[in-house]
C-alpha cells in the first residue's frame, strides 16, 4: 500500500490524539480529558453570526456553577458553529435569562431553545421570559459527550478535504479552555 494511502486512511480513521503519536511524535498526555480530539486549530477560528443559518441556543442553567448560554448556528450542511458564550456565576436565574438577551430582540429568530433538563425551574422562567419554548433533549451526558465527539472528528467536506462538523468562534474563552481540560 502506498505510504500515502495509508497517512490519509489513518487521518480518517485514528483519533487525532493517536494519530499525532503514530505519525508526529507529539506524545500528549490525555488522562482525564473529556474531548482528546478537541484540537483549536481545527476547531476554533472566527466564526461569527452568519444571517441565513438557523439559530439555536443551549442554556445551562447555574449560580454556584456557571449559567451558561450558548448561541449555536448550523449551515446547510449541518455544521455547527458555537459563535457566542454568555456565562457567568452568583446570579439568579431571572437575572441571568433577562442578562443573555430576549431573543426577540437579538434581530434573529431562533429555531429551538434548549435547557438543562435537570433545571425544570429554569425552564419556566425561560419560556417566561423569553416568550417561546424550552426544549429538554434527553440525551444524558454520556450521549452528549458522544455527539460532540462525533461533530469533532473529521468529515469529508464537499471540496474533498476532511473537516470537523464542530466550530467555535474564539471569543468563546471559556468553553475552548473546557473543550482542552
Amino acid at each position: 500500500e502506498d505510504s500515502n494511502e495509508k497517512l490519509v486512511e489513518s487521518w480518517k480513521t485514528l483519533s487525532r490524539h493517536y494519530f499525532w503519536q503514530e505519525y508526529g511524535a507529539q506524545f500528549r498526555t490525555q488522562a482525564g480529558r473529556i474531548y482528546p480530539d478537541f484540537d483549536p486549530g481545527y476547531h476554533v477560528g472566527h466564526y461569527p453570526f452568519k444571517s441565513g443559518r438557523r439559530n439555536y441556543r443551549t442554556i445551562d442553567y447555574g449560580t454556584t456553577n456557571p449559567f451558561v448560554c450558548l448561541d449555536i448556528q448550523v449551515d446547510e450542511f449541518d455544521n455547527v458553529y458555537v459563535w457566542r458564550e454568555w456565562r457567568r456565576i452568583g446570579h439568579t436565574t431571572m437575572d441571568n435569562v433577562r442578562w443573555a438577551g430576549v431573543p426577540a430582540d437579538l434581530g434573529y429568530d431562533l429555531e429551538a431553545v434548549i435547557g438543562d433538563p435537570y433545571e425544570p425551574d429554569g425552564r419556566l422562567t425561560t419560556e417566561n421570559e423569553w416568550g417561546i419554548p424550552c426544549q429538554f433533549l434527553p440525551l444524558g451526558v454520556k450521549n452528549g459527550i458522544e455527539l460532540v465527539t462525533r461533530w469533532l472528528n473529521m468529515h469529508p467536506s464537499l471540496d474533498g478535504q476532511m473537516k470537523p462538523k464542530l466550530f467555535i468562534n474564539e471569543s468563546c474563552q471559556a468553553m475552548i479552555e473546557e473543550m482542552k481540560a
